[in-house]
């Protein structure tokens, strides 16, 4: 499906797109409540965001139906329990927002990509 990809090789690290991702969501400038930049041992940063996958397994594990589809992965926050089953699907792409405790994820806006300043970021479909 349509997602975020990062190159790993190109970003610096700079987390700019938290940065934007936050403001733009959630009104803060607040890394933990924006798409997730993992940094590796080996020095690589990683933006870890939802593929869109066709079988997506967040789906299905939803207790309440709070994530449903259209061009993309959505949550429903007012049908999200923050239990945090999703959390675990296999990408780990889903996380809970510290504040309002309900799950999150990328949902392909593409708002961060202008910010990138090494251009890593872009929006693909599988």
């Amino acid at each position: 499906g349509k997602h975020l990809y990062a190159d790993p090789v190109v970003c610096t690290g700079r987390r700019i797109c938290q940065l934007v991702c936050s403001f733009d969501k959630a009104g803060t400038l607040n890394p933990d409540r924006a798409v997730r930049v993992e940094r590796y041992d080996d020095g690589r940063d990683v933006v870890i965001a939802c593929h869109n996958c066709d079988d997506a397994p967040c789906i299905e594990v939803c207790p309440t139906e709070a994530i449903t589809r259209d061009d993309a992965i959505r949550i429903n926050a007012e049908e999200c329990i923050g239990c945090g089953v999703c959390v675990n699907a296999p990408l780990r792409a889903i996380w809970l927002d510290p504040v309002l405790e309900v799950a999150i994820a990328c949902e392909v806006c593409s708002r961060c990509v202008p910010f990138c300043p090494p251009e890593a970021l872009q929006i693909v479909n599988d």
